[in-house]
């Protein structure tokens, strides 16, 4: 998103891009703001049609590494505040049923998250020809000791039965 403001000036109305806004505000007023000290490789993971035909994702389908990182020079624990989607999504190395365990990350340390998809609800299968498909959306949503804010990165995938190359929607 970008914020575009008209400035009225002697010579006329102004348009100008302010993506700068926030730094020139906090100089400014002269405070430093908390940078938040987590970022990803990734900003999100879309995986478009993933074929539950047969059982095909019990164990987790297109599995999809990514690295949180401590971009902070303290030492920070990374937790799953909210847990993640149990319903949808499988974290590689944490059983069915098992959210995200904190883990202390040391000032740059990297962590890698490999997660997948794992099942649809009711409800939510598409059917063949469905137009526009329907996608099943989340976010894993990541925090920091001593942090209110959170690192989301949202997900998507559109669940499928493909049979022989025929969608039965079954």
């Amino acid at each position: 998103m970008v914020l575009h403001l008209d400035l009225a000036l002697p010579g006329g109305p102004l348009s100008r891009n302010f993506r700068w806004w926030p730094a020139l505000a906090a100089f400014t007023l002269g405070c430093k703001p908390d940078a938040f000290p987590l970022m990803a490789d990734m900003f999100a993971i879309e995986w478009g049609e993933v074929d539950f035909h047969d059982g095909a994702c019990d164990d987790g389908c297109d599995q999809t590494p990514f690295t949180v990182i401590n971009t902070s020079e303290d030492e920070v624990v990374l937790s799953m505040p909210r847990g993640h989607d149990r319903e949808h999504i499988c974290l590689d190395g944490y059983p069915e049923g098992v959210d995200f365990r904190d883990q202390t990350m040391a000032p740059n340390a990297r962590v890698e998250v490999r997660a997948s998809v794992c099942n649809y609800l009711q409800g939510e299968l598409n059917t063949p020809g469905e137009d526009p498909p329907r996608p099943v959306e989340g976010s894993l949503v990541f925090g920091a000791s001593g942090q209110d804010a959170t690192l989301d990165i949202p997900w998507s995938f559109v669940p499928v039965r493909l049979q022989g190359g025929v969608d039965t929607a079954q």
